[in-house]
């Protein structure tokens, strides 16, 4: 391992020297699932996520509405 090499590592916060990265070995199967779950995860966050932009939406409407409402008189 060269110098350089060495004192890049020294200065990245994540490296730990003579650690190699983990490897895992799984079946297909198990893949498989792992993805379904990643997927199913991912979809109720945005879920959650587009629920959050409808409650806004309706706050903003409701102050959009006071605004008017105020206005006219």
């Amino acid at each position: 391992m060269s110098l350089t090499r060495i004192l890049d590592n020294f200065y990245d916060p994540n490296y730990v020297f003579g650690q190699r990265p983990s490897v895992y070995v799984i079946t297909e199967e198990a893949l498989a699932e792992y993805k379904q779950k990643q997927m199913e995860d991912e979809v109720a966050e945005l879920e959650k996520l587009i629920d959050s932009h409808k409650r806004s939406i309706t706050q903003l409407e409701s102050s959009i509405k006071a605004i008017k409402k105020s206005s006219k008189k």
